[in-house]
């Protein structure tokens, strides 16, 4: 009878322990199945709102970097249009400054100073100068004969002639050739105004 009741209380905790054991063992598995479904919902991808937003981002980090460029072109086109502008000018400078300070006559254009006609003779030897100063379009050029051996050169392109002229002005000491030179290169405008003291004024 002792056996009976050892073998019924056995044969209990065998099967308590066999219930605690499907119970852990289910309660595992289940714990383990929603951490899986967990994972694999956070590995689906990205949703339609992130999606839009990283687009809209990257949209508006592309327009910045156009305009950006843009900017940064346009600047460049700028400053090489004057510096174009100011080149020009200043090759006119050059030509002008170094005849009209050997001219002995001085005979101004109609057309606001144009064609402007400058002559002299050398002393040793004795050649004849001429230059003659004339547009053609928007483009002056230098025409140099030397006892009537004649060479053309170019002196500036872009020039604005409706702005550009040579006049004489009276000073309290001397008579000037004052050349006024206007070059627009796209948008840059670069205007000069140069004096210069022939060595004989007729």
């Amino acid at each position: 009878m002792i056996f009976y009741r050892l073998r019924l209380i056995l044969n209990r905790e065998v099967r308590k322990s066999v219930a605690s054991l499907k119970t852990s063992f289910f309660l595992g598995k289940k714990r383990e199945v929603q951490e899986t479904r967990l994972i694999e919902r956070n590995q689906g991808g990205f949703t339609f709102v992130e999606l839009a937003v990283v687009t809209a981002l990257t949209a508006f980090v592309g327009l910045g970097a156009t305009m950006a460029t843009f900017q940064m072109v346009k600047s460049s086109e700028r400053s090489s249009n004057h510096m174009t502008a100011v080149h020009q000018v200043e090759n006119v400078s050059l030509w002008f400054s170094r005849d009209a300070q050997m001219t002995q006559v001085v005979d101004l254009g109609a057309d606001q100073g144009f064609p402007l006609t400058l002559t002299w003779t050398e002393w040793d030897p004795s050649d004849e100068h001429q230059v003659v100063y004339a547009f053609e379009g928007s483009t002056l050029k230098r025409s140099h004969s030397v006892n009537g051996d004649v060479s053309e050169s170019l002196v500036a392109r872009n020039i604005d002639s409706a702005n550009t002229s040579c006049v004489w002005k009276d000073g309290e000491v001397d008579t000037m050739l004052v050349l006024t030179v206007t070059v627009a290169v796209g948008e840059a405008t670069e205007q000069r105004k140069y004096e210069v003291k022939p060595r004989f004024r007729t």
